[in-house]
């Protein structure tokens, strides 16, 4: 009958229209040229599950299982970056007049291309500006650190080939999305080089509200 199919037809609005609130929530939650972000690092561990059977012989199981520490990439001291901890109260918190509350472990993420895409895209992560200088993830000499190539300001890609990496989105195994967003697993690569394990915090408060929509189950 008639009422029921405008029952329907509005419920098919409404869909759509939740449909597309959750797309433009899911983009500002993407990766951007700019972005400031946080790296938290993920540790993997495996344990072995050992199990007997019938014949009086023993058999074992391996899994893995994450290590969720507050510890973050983090170039707070002398220029030298390695994880540290952030109390899970300051995370993404700026205070007026202080800073970011996780102090050395908000970075910015650059890029000649919008939305950055895994891979594909090559970029250059800003830690600090210190009067005319600023201060940029490197990967020099195999060590993770700050060095002023490519200068205060970011200039495009080219030249200081230490301090480039392409970001590999590890969880895209399970969802096939080039795209990166807030919540994504990811490596740093450097040349050939691999520099750990993160999830992408991004400093955006809307996105904690629609992560679990689009970022798959981590396992």
């Amino acid at each position: 009958p008639a009422p029921t199919q405008v029952i329907k037809l509005s419920n098919l609005a409404q869909a759509a229209q939740t449909k597309t609130e959750i797309r433009q929530l899911a983009n500002s939650c993407q990766l951007t040229s700019s972005t400031w972000a946080m790296f938290r690092w993920k540790g993997r561990g495996a344990y072995t599950e050992s199990h007997g059977n019938v014949w009086g012989n023993s058999r074992s199981t391996q899994h893995w299982e994450w290590f969720d520490r507050n510890d973050f990439l983090s170039c707070s001291i002398s220029g030298v970056c390695r994880n540290r901890h952030c109390a899970e109260s300051d995370i993404l918190k700026y205070s007026n007049g202080n800073g970011w509350a996780c102090r050395g472990k908000m970075f910015q993420v650059y890029a000649d291309s919008s939305p950055i895409k895994d891979h594909d895209t090559l970029v250059q992560i800003r830690y600090s500006i210190w009067g005319s200088k600023g201060y940029w993830l490197s990967n020099d000499s195999n060590t993770l650190k700050t060095r002023t190539c490519p200068g205060k300001n970011f200039r495009g890609i080219g030249g200081c080939t230490c301090e480039q990496f392409r970001i590999l989105k590890w969880n895209k195994r399970f969802d096939g999305d080039q795209n990166i967003y807030d919540g994504d697993i990811l490596i740093l690569k450097e040349g050939n080089l691999r520099k750990g394990l993160y999830e992408l915090y991004l400093d955006n408060s809307e996105c904690s509200n629609v992560t679990s929509l689009y970022s798959p189950a981590v396992h």
